[in-house]
């Protein structure tokens, strides 16, 4: 854990999580269906449930960094002053959600929609 005083009065965790590079499955787009769950904003996601505890305003997940030797997985998360004294609990949260969505496994329809998504995105260019 790393604490930096920051110039603005504000307070941000950043979560980072090494992962094996993503070029060879850009297709299947996984860093895509993983940011696309944990940024989430509706009923029963990381940041709904840290809103109704008063401990984030903000919640962004995705790439941090996708190169050709490792890949990184951010999820930032924007702190009330209460969500500063209990970021323990902050993360706690964030690890709870990603146990259940490693047991719930892949939904297939979500998967899909953000494979979609992607390649629409893609196909623009």
């Amino acid at each position: 854990m790393i604490k930096i005083v920051p110039v603005k009065d504000r307070h941000k965790l950043e979560l980072l999580w090494p992962l094996p590079p993503q070029d060879p499955h850009w297709r299947a787009a996984p860093f895509n269906y993983i940011a696309h769950l944990l940024g989430h904003e509706g009923e029963g996601s990381i940041l709904s449930v840290l809103k109704q505890r008063g401990w984030a305003t903000a919640l962004v997940a995705g790439p941090y960094h996708d190169g050709i030797d490792f890949s990184l997985m951010e999820v930032g998360i924007d702190l009330t002053d209460d969500g500063l004294e209990h970021v323990d609990e902050v993360i706690g949260t964030v690890f709870h959600y990603i146990q259940i969505l490693k047991r719930e496994g892949v939904v297939e329809w979500i998967f899909k929609e953000v494979r979609s998504l992607l390649l629409l995105r893609l196909s623009a260019f």
